[in-house]
């Protein structure tokens, strides 16, 4: 999201949520929550993690988190 908000040229994004935990839904967390193994596995955790895309994007725009 805030790659696009960033490519359409907006001055700040503001973001009033609290990040208290990981995001559950990464790739990592789902693959233990559905007890996968093997090849698909692999293939789930070779995804990139919400979060750390999340905090790369925040880095790349003027982002100001509530606290």
């Amino acid at each position: 999201m805030s790659a696009r908000l960033t490519g359409a040229g907006v001055a700040a994004i503001g973001f009033d949520v609290m990040f208290a935990e990981p995001d559950r839904t990464s790739p990592q967390p789902i693959a233990d929550l559905w007890r996968l193994d093997g090849s698909l596995r692999r293939d789930i955790e070779a995804l990139p993690d919400h979060d750390r895309l999340f905090s790369q994007q925040l880095t790349q725009s003027d982002a100001v988190l509530g606290f």
